[in-house]
């Protein structure tokens, strides 16, 4: 399997074709698809008790990229996921700032049903972003 897929893809790629690979076989996936369910219904329980006491969270969209002439990333770079992902909560994501004259982004993360509130939201911070312009 890793031969024929090691002509044109990349390392990481690789790894992750052969671990799917891995984890759909017959024997793995029953065991592993449980208790992947399992975890996912302890992240959706957790931010749903965020959510009781808050309209959102805000955090970053993605960990800042090295630049490139800083070589590789760090690894966590490739799995970092929002946990919208997990619970199907609505999800916003807009630009924020630069640092070293580079751009990064926030996510707004919010309850389930409460895409509207979200927006606003959003439009907001925007607006404080943009000068107070949205206010």
């Amino acid at each position: 399997m890793i031969k024929t897929r090691s002509k044109n893809f990349g390392s990481t790629l690789q790894k992750r074709l052969t671990l799917g690979s891995f984890f759909l076989s017959k024997e793995n996936q029953q065991e592993l698809f449980l208790k992947a369910q399992k975890v996912r219904r302890l992240i959706a329980n957790e931010f749903k008790r965020i959510y009781d006491v808050s309209d959102m969270v805000i955090s970053i969209a993605s960990p800042i990229a090295p630049k490139i002439n800083e070589g590789k990333s760090s690894h966590y770079l490739n799995d970092y996921m929002i946990h919208s992902n997990f619970d199907g909560s609505p999800s916003l994501v807009m630009p924020f700032k630069e640092l070293d004259k580079m751009p990064f982004g926030i996510v707004l993360d919010s309850k389930l049903d409460n895409d509207r509130n979200l927006l606003s939201y959003g439009l907001y911070i925007e607006g404080l972003l943009n000068g107070g312009a949205n206010e």
